[in-house]
């Protein structure tokens, strides 16, 4: 069992990291959720990192969609302060000041609240089953 993996998510969703500790320990093993864009490794963290700047975001949350284009297709659900939803190029602009153009979801969708686990971590799992129903309507 690899240390941070999620149960459901292959090694090919993740990027592993190994830490060397003394030999008693052996290495200890980080797995990181990345997506896979285009060919391009996209860190989730990042992308909600500079989303959560905009003034207008109390909470985003990245997940990557699958597409037939891109592979995934960087995704994010966000929470606005009033409730309100923000045009996608206001958005996309700010993002640009922070990010590479790969990096920039290519898709937005406003939700009233981020479901969340039992220990109340955003759930992930369940984001990105939304998006892929709101991709087949």
């Amino acid at each position: 069992k690899i240390l941070g993996k999620k149960e459901g998510e292959t090694m090919k969703q993740m990027i592993v990291h190994t830490k060397l500790m003394p030999p008693q320990f052996g290495p200890i093993i980080f797995a990181v959720p990345i997506i896979r864009s285009g060919g391009e490794n996209v860190y989730p963290l990042e992308v909600e990192q500079c989303l959560l700047k905009h003034p207008s975001i109390m909470e985003a949350a990245v997940v990557g969609i699958p597409d037939m284009y891109w592979g995934e297709k960087v995704t994010a659900f966000l929470v606005t302060l009033d409730g309100n939803s923000i045009e996608d190029t206001e958005i996309t602009d700010f993002c640009s000041q922070y990010l590479g153009r790969y990096k920039i979801p290519k898709a937005f969708y406003f939700v009233n609240e981020l479901p969340k686990t039992h220990v109340g971590k955003i759930d992930k799992k369940r984001l990105k089953e939304m998006g892929v129903q709101k991709v087949r309507e």
